[in-house]
Parts: C-alpha cells; structure tokens; sequence
C-alpha cells in the first residue's frame, strides 16, 4: 500500500466509513496506515490476526486482513479494499470477489476497490 491510498482510505474512515483492507503484507499496511495524517495517535487494536486501527472521536474503523481464511469474520464493512499484491494481473480473482461480498452485505452503500 501506497501513502497516497492509505490516505484515501482514513479520509474515508474519517468520514465513519468502516474499511476492510485486504493485503499480504499486514504489517507494511498497517505501518503506512499509522504514518498518515489523521491517524497518527490512533487507536491500534492486534489481536488473533485482525489488526485494526480507529483515528479518535465517532470515525469509521480499518481493519487489516489476510486474503482467505483471513476475511471470514469480518462483516458490514463499507468498503473492502484489495491491494495489489494479492494476484497477478489477468489472474482469477472471483474467490477474492466472492468473500469480499460477505464482507460488504451489511452494507446499505457497500464497495469493493480493487487496486
């Protein structure tokens, strides 16, 4: 993850949006997360592979997962992000797909962003 879309992702965590990021490289993700205006001093929750991160005050919510068995549990999230390191280009990514919409069914206004 980029610094330019994690900044995109606490605007709208900000907003009281709850995101679903969905990476290989949970710990990399979550340092750039913590580095980003607005959620510097942020509340930083680890605990049995769900990292999760909330700026202070009524904001939304990032969670920071494991593509597979690391998405089940997770639901109502507004929007499920799919960073780019999880398939190639041009590869199959309907199972991707498939549990990100279980994560975004509560949603009224859910979203699925694939980087």
């Amino acid at each position: 993850m980029n610094k330019y879309t994690a900044a995109g992702l606490v605007a709208e965590a900000r907003r009281g949006r709850d995101i679903a990021v969905i990476t290989t490289d949970v710990h990399s993700a979550m340092e750039e997360l913590q580095r980003t205006p607005g959620m510097i001093g942020a509340t930083v929750r680890r605990a049995n592979g769900l990292e999760e991160i909330r700026a202070h005050g009524d904001s939304g919510r990032i969670v920071v997962r494991r593509p597979g068995v690391g998405m089940r549990g997770v639901t109502g999230a507004d929007v499920v992000f799919l960073d780019a390191d999880l398939v190639p280009r041009g590869a199959d990514t309907m199972d991707l797909y498939h549990d990100a919409l279980a994560m975004i069914h509560g949603s009224p206004n859910g979203e699925i962003i694939r980087a």
